[in-house]
Formats: structure tokens, C-alpha cells, sequence
């Protein structure tokens, strides 16, 4: 089995929890907006983002990733979801900025507008929260290589193999061991999910 294989059986089962077919919002060319013609309403529209100059079909480049930081507040976090965010751009060759971003640093639009959910992708005057949206999104626009299985039978057996890894990776890693039954509950949850997507492979 590939790298290609097992990236793209995680590709679908981090998207077993979402149902629907990523549907693209199409923004017309607008003029770009000077500081004094901004209004509330205006960013109300815009979700707090600059308005969209460039054609309504994205293009590489302007792309970065808002995530959770390390211990330092500078740092690259130990979220998986991120980590599955970085693994499409790397595997899809797209260059990215990695932005680190604490609570206090939150932006504004983020707060506002997203929840101040993490990761959250911003590509240009577009912005994007929960991974497996943001998944969609880049291989919805960004084709090659596709991260889908080739038939619904591969789809569907890579699914059932990895829709539990991601949660189980996150469980692990957020709980703080003290000895009891719950930590070895969750390294069997974890190690039950490795096991399936190893099956899977071989």
C-alpha cells in the first residue's frame, strides 16, 4: 500500500462526519474597497475579510493556516486536525503560511465571524473553519492529485476504517494520564483505530 493509499484513506475518513458535497460560494469581480468606503453592513457581508478582487475561481497562493499553538505561544500545536489540514496542502504541493495564534491573537474577523474556531484556513478574502470542511475546500479548487478513493466500494471501506482514528488521536492526546482506568481506556481506543486502518492497508 502507498503513502498515496493510506493518505487518502485518512483523507475520507476524517470526512465520514460530513455529509454534504462541499458546496463553493461563487463571489463576481468587485471593485477593492478603500478604509473610508468600509462600513458595518459592508463587513457584515464580507464576514470581516477584505472584499474579493481577483475572478471567483480560487488560485494558488495567499494561503494561511490559523491553529493552536505549542506551550510557548509560538510554537506548532499538538492538534490532529490542524495536522490533517497541513498533510492536504503538503501532499497537494500548495505553499501555505503557518500562523500559530494563542486566544489573544485571535483577529477580530475570526472572533466575530468564525466562532474563533481553529484551524481555520484563510486563502486570500476567503476563510474556512473545521478540518473537514477546509479538506473539501482544497480539493474541491486545488484537483491534483485527487485525495478521493477511485469507487463508492474504496470510499466506503476506507471510512469505516479510519472515521474513529481522528477522534481517538485528539482524545488521547488532550487527556492528562493519572494512573486510572480512563487512561488505559483511551490508549485502547487509540490503539483499536491504529489496528483498523492497518488492516485496511495490508
Amino acid at each position: 500500500m502507498t503513502n498515496s493509499a493510506l493518505f487518502k484513506a485518512i483523507f475520507v475518513g476524517s470526512l465520514a462526519s460530513w455529509s454534504g458535497a462541499f458546496s463553493p460560494t461563487i463571489h463576481p469581480v468587485v471593485r477593492s474597497m478603500d478604509a473610508n468606503s468600509l462600513t458595518a453592513l459592508s463587513m457584515v457581508q464580507n464576514r470581516g475579510l477584505e472584499t474579493r478582487v481577483e475572478g471567483a475561481t480560487p488560485t494558488e497562493g495567499g494561503m494561511t493556516l490559523y491553529l493552536k499553538p505549542g506551550p510557548d505561544g509560538s510554537s506548532t500545536g499538538d492538534c490532529p486536525f490542524a495536522h490533517f489540514i497541513r498533510m492536504v496542502l503538503e501532499e497537494k504541493g500548495l505553499e501555505y503560511e503557518l500562523k500559530p495564534t494563542t486566544p489573544e491573537a485571535k483577529p477580530s474577523w475570526l472572533l466575530e465571524f468564525y466562532e474563533g474556531k481553529l484551524p481555520a484556513l484563510r486563502h486570500r478574502k476567503e476563510c474556512y473553519v473545521e478540518s473537514d470542511v477546509i479538506a473539501e475546500y482544497l480539493d474541491f479548487f486545488f484537483q491534483e492529485p485527487s485525495l478521493k478513493p477511485g469507487s463508492k466500494e474504496a470510499g466506503q471501506s476506507a471510512e469505516e476504517a479510519t472515521e474513529a482514528l481522528f477522534p481517538s488521536i485528539a482524545k488521547y492526546l488532550k487527556h492528562t494520564p493519572d494512573g486510572d482506568e480512563e487512561d488505559l481506556d483511551k490508549k485502547a481506543s487509540l490503539e483499536d483505530s491504529l489496528l483498523k486502518l492497518e488492516n485496511h492497508l495490508t
